[in-house]
């Protein structure tokens, strides 16, 4: 390096330190409708949003028929 070059700045970047949660809720359709479902999903959602450390929430709907669609 020139003598009047700057130190060089080193930034290590890493994914090894995020952690990844996965919460699943379901019932029989007799007990919770999949609408009560999203609703108890959205709701965990808002308690968690702004939680520190958490970047963001997604919530992945699946129907008894395996359908996937999402919830926002």
């Amino acid at each position: 390096m020139p003598e009047d070059a700057d130190e060089p700045s080193v930034t290590e970047i890493t994914t090894s330190n995020e952690l990844m949660f996965e919460a699943l809720l379901y019932a029989d359709e007799k007990s919770f409708s999949q609408e009560r479902l999203k609703i108890l999903a959205n709701t965990f959602k808002k308690k968690l949003a702004g939680t520190s450390g958490i970047s963001s929430i997604d919530i992945s709907v699946s129907g008894a028929s395996g359908e996937k669609g999402s919830a926002q």
